[in-house]
């Protein structure tokens, strides 16, 4: 079970504008879009609280306020009128539920098949779903009642499914997919795309799966004998690629893009990453055209730096350094996010969790290298993180 920290936080809070790279005020504070994330708040006991950021104005207000412990923002339906988010009730809690927001911060409903809370905290942060084209079902994946059984039968076994659930009702209508562990043991990570034709198997030796034809893939384990492949934990926007990195004496020795098929697209050698500095690499978020991906890497200094690469002419390019602070700079992060970046649907702005005095915060990275952080002033502590980009509706 994760420890959270009980914390005072004010919702009138205040952002600051950073300098772009030539050191040329930014005066254009403005988004391509409302920005969601999550703070935890509480005296006597904890509350998670979602803060709106107008894209406009940048006035943050309170969008939901929950009296669970822990919440995480997921993913918008189709047409943007429902949000799904991940919910603790308490910390006494052993699960964890699958809840649904409406566009106006209200709670909806809750699925009936819930997740496992213990061991969450290392398959938290990857957790997905994703929805029907008509937004009638959603997929996730679901553990609760498979964990529950491996301490009632001694023979039984932790299994984790992907399955298909009606919005409206909240019941599961279809098991996609299930997989099946050593038993008292978490279950593997699986994660899928948006057409549910592939699903990744994320172990050791990771496999997918082809949803459509039932058949199993071996993935590539290794390029050369600089270490063993393990990859990253989703799919590009369109299905097409995954990422898995090796490493050795925990150093990042090559990185390759691979098709659910198993085929290697393009690599990246330790020759590659030592010119860039790069000992290690979080893993990317996609452009939605699939042509590009960012990513933060820590560089051999101890630096870190957010890059990105361009798939079609082999690029890689630095585009900002994000520790230590540039003292031009104040305003930069002084430490390495360490959860999902958050794209933009204009490609270009990147909402990031990052640390800074010893909590986390949220800045955004704009396409003209502009850096607006939202932390705290002299009478507010705001502790900031899981950003996810509001949907521009028809009527917005």
């Amino acid at each position: 079970m994760r420890t959270l920290l009980v914390i005072l936080v004010g919702l009138s809070i205040l952002f600051s504008a950073c300098t772009t790279s030539d050191d040329t005020q930014v005066d254009d504070n403005s988004l391509p879009a409302d920005l969601l994330f999550k703070t935890i708040t509480g005296n006597m006991g904890l509350y998670t609280t979602l803060m709106r950021v107008d894209a406009q104005t940048a006035q943050i207000s309170t969008f939901y306020v929950d009296e669970g412990v822990y919440i995480r923002p997921i993913s918008w339906s189709p047409n943007g009128d429902l949000l799904a988010i991940l919910r603790e009730s308490s910390l006494t809690s052993d699960y964890m539920e699958l809840c649904l927001l409406t566009r106006e911060g209200a709670l909806q409903s809750c699925f009936e098949d819930k997740i496992v809370s213990y061991d969450f905290g290392d398959r938290g942060s990857n957790y997905m779903t994703t929805w029907s084209e008509d937004g009638h079902y959603i997929y996730f994946v679901t553990d609760y009642a498979q964990f529950f059984m491996t301490y009632t039968n001694p023979d039984g076994t932790w299994a984790a499914s992907l399955v298909k659930a009606d919005v409206s009702t909240g019941q599961t209508q279809q098991v996609l997919y299930q997989t099946q562990t050593v038993a008292h043991r978490p279950p593997s990570e699986v994660y899928w795309t948006e057409d549910l034709h592939y699903l990744l198997v994320r172990e050791w030796n990771s496999t997918t799966i082809d949803l459509w034809q039932n058949t199993e893939i071996a993935l590539p384990q290794e390029l050369s004998s600089q270490g063993h492949l393990l990859y990253c934990p989703k799919f590009s926007p369109q299905g097409q690629y995954l990422i898995a990195q090796a490493s050795l004496n925990d150093a990042l020795t090559e990185w390759a893009v691979v098709t659910p098929e198993g085929q290697i697209v393009q690599t990246m050698g330790s020759d590659r990453l030592q010119q860039a500095g790069i000992a290690e690499m979080e893993c990317p978020v996609w452009q939605s055209d699939e042509t590009s991906f960012y990513f933060i890497g820590h560089l051999q200094d101890d630096s870190f730096s957010l890059f990105k690469y361009i798939l079609a002419n082999d690029t890689l390019v630095n585009l900002r350094q994000l520790y230590p602070p540039n003292p031009q700079d104040p305003a930069f992060p002084s430490a390495i996010p360490h959860m999902p970046m958050r794209l933009a649907s204009d490609n270009a702005t990147l909402a990031i969790t990052f640390w800074a005095n010893s909590q986390t915060h949220i800045g955004v990275l704009g396409p003209t290298n502009q850096w607006i952080t939202y932390g705290e002033d002299a009478d507010q502590i705001l502790v900031g993180a899981n950003p996810i980009w509001f949907p521009v509706a028809d009527s917005d």
